[in-house]
C-alpha cells in the first residue's frame, strides 16, 4: 500500500455528521464517496481520484477502528455507510420531504428495478427521477445515460458499481451532467436492496456484524474478508507508526 496516497486519502476522511449536513447544505456540485479496507487499497494505487473526490467517509467498523486509536487528535468517527443501517435513511428522509429528485445508477440489470420497488415501499413520495443498471457496453451508452440523467431533472446521483468504477462515474457525471448537485457512491446498496429493503438482520445490525454477514451471502466479500482485511490491518499498523514518529518532536 502507498503510505502517501494514504496519508492523502485520510485528509479528506469527514465525520457521519458532516455527510448529513453536507447534503443539506451544498449549494455547488459536490462528490463524496465511502471507503473500507478493500476500496481504500484501491483507491491509494490510483491518487487522482483521491484528489478528484471532494470528501470521504469511513463505511467499515475495522477502519474506522483503526482511525480512531491512531488519529486521537482528530475528530472522533463513527461508522457512516450508505445503506439504511447509517445515513441513507438520513438521505432518502430528506429527499422525500424536500421532492429532490434522484438518479439512481448501478447494479444488474436485474437488480435495480426490485431495488426501487423495495425503496419506495418505504419512501412511497421519493422521486426517483431516473434509474439505470451499472454496466455498459461503450462509451456511447455512458454519455447517453447523463445526457438521460439531465433530462430528468435529476439533482441527487446515487451510484453503485464497486471502487474504482463508481468514483470515476460521479466524477464524470459532474462534467457532463449540469442539474446535479450532490454525487455520491454507494458501494453494494442497490444490490443488497434488491434483495430485502430490511437487508441486515437485526442481531448482525446490532452486533455490529455486518461483515460476517455479507461474507456468508457474497463469495467476493469472503474473498476480501480473508485475504485483503488482514493485509489492511498490517499495512495500517506500519503506516500509523511511521506518521506517528515522524510527527515526534526531535531531541
Amino acid at each position: 500500500m502507498n503510505f502517501t496516497n494514504l496519508q492523502l486519502l485520510e485528509q479528506r476522511i469527514c465525520t457521519k455528521e458532516h455527510f448529513i449536513a453536507l447534503m443539506q447544505q451544498s449549494t455547488e456540485p459536490v462528490t463524496t464517496s465511502f471507503v473500507n479496507p478493500f476500496s481504500a487499497k484501491v483507491l491509494t494505487q490510483q491518487p487522482e481520484l483521491i484528489q478528484s473526490i471532494d470528501h470521504f467517509y469511513v463505511d467499515g467498523g475495522l477502519y474506522v477502528k483503526l482511525y480512531n486509536l491512531f488519529n486521537r487528535n482528530k475528530p472522533k468517527l463513527n461508522r457512516c455507510s450508505f445503506d439504511f443501517s447509517s445515513v441513507a435513511t438520513d438521505f432518502f428522509n430528506y429527499c422525500q420531504s424536500t421532492g429532490i429528485k434522484i438518479a439512481l445508477v448501478g447494479a444488474k440489470d436485474s437488480e435495480i428495478d426490485a431495488a426501487i420497488n423495495n425503496i419506495q415501499q418505504r419512501y412511497p413520495k421519493l422521486n426517483i427521477a431516473y434509474s439505470r443498471h451499472g454496466y455498459f457496453n461503450d462509451e456511447q451508452q455512458r454519455q447517453q445515460c447523463f445526457a438521460d440523467i439531465t433530462a430528468s431533472g435529476a439533482t441527487a446521483l446515487i451510484c453503485g458499481m464497486g471502487t474504482p468504477h463508481q468514483e470515476k462515474f460521479i466524477l464524470a457525471a459532474r462534467q457532463a451532467c449540469p442539474t446535479l448537485r450532490f454525487l455520491t457512491t454507494c458501494g453494494g446498496f442497490l444490490t443488497q436492496s434488491a434483495l430485502d429493503i430490511d437487508y441486515w438482520h437485526p442481531v448482525m445490525n446490532r452486533l455490529g456484524l455486518r461483515w460476517l454477514q455479507r461474507a456468508v451471502q457474497h463469495s467476493h466479500v469472503r474473498d476480501r474478508i480473508l485475504r485483503d482485511y488482514p493485509l489492511f490491518i498490517w499495512h495500517y499498523l506500519i503506516y500509523a507508526l511511521r506518521h506517528r514518529n515522524k510527527q515526534r518532536p526531535s531531541a
